[in-house]
């Protein structure tokens, strides 16, 4: 899979997230067990890749912010919905 597929599945996977739970916190297990839903060929390596890549940033999508960093030296992921603007 290439890296547009990659990040694409996981933008989508954020948005879904953040409908779904609101604020949502894993690690890459987490994020991959919860994408499958959208996709079910991201893998563990395509993400922390991504994460290694991304650490200390963040994306906006359509309906999430997705958050890159690490606790105790693991990698997780942040995801919060956007505020919508009325």
């Amino acid at each position: 899979m290439n890296g547009h597929e990659i990040l694409e599945i996981v933008l989508k996977t954020s948005d879904e997230l953040s409908r779904d739970y609101g604020d949502w916190e894993g690690d890459i297990c987490d994020f991959v067990s919860a994408s499958v839903a959208v996709s079910d060929s991201l893998s563990s390596n395509d993400v922390r890749d991504l994460h290694k890549e991304m650490h200390g940033s963040s994306f906006i999508t359509k309906e999430s912010e997705i958050v890159f960093y690490s606790t105790r030296g693991r990698p997780h992921i942040f995801v919060k919905p956007l505020e919508k603007k009325q």
